[in-house]
């Protein structure tokens, strides 16, 4: 059915990406830095099985893992705590009748 309507409107399917891209689409992703040019070598010239898993398990066990989320994590949890508080002091105000319910 998908392929009835892509080539009823003159189009196909899109060619596999390739293995290096997929490398770098995920050092990218986990760690926030592209593989270097060795790694890739490797990388392509790996032909054991699962060779793809055995990268994305270097980069979760890197130290690098999670690097550019701490920022973001940090931050996050303020503001959330910050919201918080807001929410918490504007119920206690409408219990007490200081402000309209909905404002």
């Amino acid at each position: 059915m998908l392929l009835a309507d892509l080539e009823k409107n003159g189009l196909s399917f899109s060619e596999p990406r390739s293995q290096d891209f997929d490398q770098a689409s995920q050092t990218l992703d986990l760690i926030g830095l592209p593989p270097a040019p060795e790694e890739i070598e490797a990388f392509l010239a790996d032909d054991r099985p699962k060779h793809f898993a055995r990268v994305v398990d270097r980069l979760l066990a890197s130290p690098r893992y999670g690097e550019r989320w701490g920022g973001t994590g940090w931050t996050w949890s303020l503001r959330r705590r910050a919201r918080l508080i807001q929410c918490q002091r504007r119920a206690t105000s409408a219990k007490r009748g200081d402000i309209a319910i909905g404002s």
